[in-house]
């Protein structure tokens, strides 16, 4: 499980909250993404991946990720937070993450994060050149992992990438005009902060796991670049000579962050 999967199943834990009000909700997940559910009220406590646990204290265990992840979620019209809460049963609600403003940095008045990288079939290669067309039009903050591919303009824009919790990335995108990246954890976050996204997607198919609130799209032509035609899933086949989101030109963001931050 991904910490996308994680904020994605926080609208499904909203949906067994209104469906069973009087239980207590009870999550499990790895220790790295403990930071994302924490202050969430619908959940009473949360357990740490592999931890012991007495399946008979519980009347309903749950565990739709085990379906997911040998399925082929990724054939279907339906986004993966919906196809989360439909394993459960419930309808799914709106994505919550308790943003956390401890981190103390002093940001600009108006910027728009960035975040350049996930799996090597969904990074865009080409930020370099997005943010060198933007950085004269607007405030950037770079954020995600401390090995995250970081941008080159490193004078021009403040890098966050490894100093932030999940709940600190996510007051600084609520705090942005705009969020900018890749099919990752930081689009779903936007999400579950009511913030717009520009997702640029290649490998994995946008109509199914795209943010699932104020999202802009941005996918290659598959049937230009693509020996399949359709978003691989990394597996038809990977590593690819020529990734598909690479043939998006940067032009195309720029131009869809400009109409977006005026």
């Amino acid at each position: 499980m991904s910490a996308g999967d994680v904020v994605m199943t926080t609208g499904t834990i909203r949906g067994l909250k209104e469906k069973y009000p009087d239980s207590q909700i009870d999550y499990m997940t790895s220790e790295q993404y403990i930071n994302i559910l924490e202050g969430n009220d619908d959940i009473s406590k949360i357990i740490k991946w592999g931890e012991s646990v007495n399946q008979s204290d519980y009347d309903l265990i749950l565990w739709p990720h085990y379906k997911i992840r040998t399925a082929a979620f990724g054939r279907q019209d339906v986004h993966l937070a919906d196809i989360y809460a439909r394993l459960c049963g419930v309808e799914r609600r709106d994505l919550y993450i308790n943003p956390d403003d401890s981190y103390q940095i002093d940001l600009p008045k108006n910027f728009i994060t960035v975040h350049t990288t996930s799996h090597p079939m969904k990074n865009y290669d080409r930020f370099n050149e997005v943010v060198e067309l933007l950085k004269d039009d607007i405030d950037i903050v770079q954020i995600g992992g401390k090995d995250d591919i970081a941008i080159n303009a490193t004078e021009t824009i403040i890098n966050l990438c490894g100093k932030l919790t999940y709940r600190q990335t996510a007051y600084i995108i609520k705090k942005s005009i705009l969020h900018i990246g890749i099919d990752s954890c930081c689009g779903h976050i936007s999400s579950a902060v009511d913030k717009l996204s520009i997702t640029v997607f290649g490998g994995t198919g946008a109509r199914v796991v795209r943010p699932i609130t104020k999202s802009i799209v941005i996918e290659p032509d598959y049937i230009a670049c693509c020996p399949i035609l359709a978003p691989c899933y990394g597996v038809a086949p990977w590593p690819c000579n020529n990734k598909c989101i690479n043939t998006i030109d940067p032009s195309v963001i720029v131009e869809s962050v400009r109409q977006n931050i005026i």
